[in-house]
């Protein structure tokens, strides 16, 4: 979308560590692009002060406020986690457990999910964090510790696909059945999701479309054209499969 129109992308990567963002921002507001695409909406208030004066159209993404620093196109991870304990509630699963990154988004989905099961009169799950960024290894380790708590369980929502994968090795390293014994969900449906066996039930999110608006909203505003709609909720959708 972008170089259709003329325009060149460049890339900054901070990783999962946040305290480095205010030096990249610094040096990408230093060079005066068309447009800034940031991952998120937590930055510092450095950061957030900088970007609001630069005068440059900026759209945040993978997360949502309804009042973001410029642009917006994101969706809920409140409502992701919310909607996966009751999907997993409503097919009769009841003691649930959280594998989750240590992550700001993840840990959105996380503390969502607890307030849901909580509501819906659920004992509280059980939560295993995992550095950021988390590997097939560190789900295998996880789902160890967590059966180790809680050897009862019945249901795990992973904060990423590649977390679940690692805890459906540990499992069937372990003759425990998915989903008889232990139902499993994810988040992303990435390449490999739909050829695990079983099949892994997750999260997708539209990537592509999340893209071509946020593209959309930079040539715009680069071309002084008027963004009506500077906050957009591309949503999410629950792909069940076989894990859950």
């Amino acid at each position: 979308a972008l170089e259709s129109n003329g325009y060149q992308l460049m890339l900054g990567q901070i990783g999962y560590y946040e305290s480095r963002e205010d030096q990249l921002i610094d040096a990408i507001v230093g060079r005066r692009p068309d447009g800034i695409v940031l991952t998120g909406i937590v930055h510092s208030a450095v950061t957030r002060r900088r970007l609001m004066s630069s005068g440059i159209p900026i759209v945040e993404t993978w997360d949502y406020t309804p009042t973001p620093i410029d642009m917006l196109v994101g969706f809920s991870h409140e409502r992701v986690g919310a909607e996966v304990c009751e999907f997993l509630v409503s097919r009769g699963r009841r003691r649930l457990a959280v594998i989750s990154a240590d992550d700001p988004r993840a840990t959105m989905r996380q503390q969502s999910f607890s307030r849901t099961a909580v509501k819906l009169g659920m004992a509280s799950p059980h939560i295993e964090f995992v550095p950021a960024p988390a590997s097939h290894a560190s789900g295998r380790l996880a789902i160890s510790n967590t059966l180790d708590r809680r050897p009862d369980l019945d249901a795990v929502f992973c904060s990423s696909d590649m977390l679940a994968m690692g805890v459906m090795t540990e499992l069937r390293a372990r003759t425990i059945a998915v989903p008889e014994s232990i139902a499993i969900v994810g988040f992303g449906d990435l390449d490999f999701s739909a050829t695990l066996a079983p099949a892994l039930t997750t999260v997708r999110i539209d990537g592509a479309q999340l893209g071509r608006t946020a593209a959309q909203f930079i040539v715009e505003s680069a071309q002084n054209k008027t963004v009506e709609q500077r906050v957009v909720d591309i949503g999410f959708s629950i792909v069940e499969r076989k894990s859950a």
